[in-house]
Order: structure tokens, then sequence, then C-alpha cells
């Protein structure tokens, strides 16, 4: 199939494959079970029509499409562009989601790695951020001891990476 993709007034078209097609039928939410695949062209056709080949779509884009996040330096009377306008909102919470994912990894490899006693040291003080006193008083042992499990865990860490 050809998809014709209209930008500043110029059409251009594109060469998609089977599997692309499956995509795009998915992503624009056509339901074309039953249909035959000339009427599946025609309908991923019109709705990337409606979706994206719109004069005001492409207007939009074009002027706002460097709209970002600038580090504007000057008067605290500068506009804020982006305020409102949704265009960073979920950023952050992509960031915060994949930290998370890695601290886990983290703790994960951690744990695999180092007996228990050790690797809860390890997690505690070093990615939870316990000091080693609070931590061994939580942990009814000497300051001490935790300091050499911590040493020992350091040692076998390095061993294995």
């Amino acid at each position: 199939m050809k998809l014709k993709v209209v930008y500043e007034n110029n059409a251009q078209y594109l060469e998609i494959n089977d599997e692309e097609m499956i995509q795009l039928t998915v992503s624009l939410g056509i339901n074309a079970s039953g249909a035959t695949q000339e009427e599946k062209e025609q309908m991923v056709q019109e709705a990337f029509n409606v979706k994206f080949n719109r004069p005001d779509y492409n207007s939009w884009h074009k002027m706002e499409r460097h709209w970002g996040n600038p580090e504007t330096k000057g008067d605290s009377d500068e506009k804020d562009y982006n305020s409102g306008l949704g265009i960073n909102d979920g950023y952050d919470q992509f960031a915060e989601v994949e930290k998370r994912w890695e601290e886990e990894e983290v703790r994960e490899k951690i744990r695999k790695s180092l007996p228990p006693l050790q690797a809860d040291a390890v997690i505690a003080v070093y990615l939870d951020g316990v000091s080693v006193t609070e931590y061994a008083d939580a942990q009814g042992v000497t300051k001490s001891a935790i300091s050499q499990r911590l040493e020992t865990a350091k040692k076998k860490i390095k061993n294995i990476f």
C-alpha cells in the first residue's frame, strides 16, 4: 500500500508493507475485520487523513514543533510558552518510571549476587540512604559489624563486575 502523507501542502507517498499496515490499523483504532485489502487500505488512508493530513494539524505542527522545554534566560516577566499546553507533561512521569525500574533491577542483581544479610545492608545503606549507625541499631548489631558486611559485599561486587 502507498500511504499519502501531506506536509506543508506537499504530498509524499510511503510504501507500507503488510506488517506495518496491521500496526497502522491498530494505532489508528480501525476495526478492519472482514474487509478486503482494498477496503482496509482505504480505511487506513481515511483515518490517517483525519488524524494527520489536516491543514490545521500541519500548521500547528509547523509553528510549534520546536516548542520543548527551553531554558530561557532573562527577565522573569517572560511568558512561559510551555505551561498548560501538555507538551512535556508526560516526560517527567516516564523518567520516574524508568528510574524506578532501574533501581529495581539493581536491587534484584544485588540480592542475587550477595548473601541476604550483605544484600540488605548494601541496599539499606547505599540505595536507601540509611546511615550505618541507624541500620546497625535497627538490626541490633554493632556499627563495626555492618561496616564489615559492607566491605565484604564491596569485594564480592567488584569480583562479579
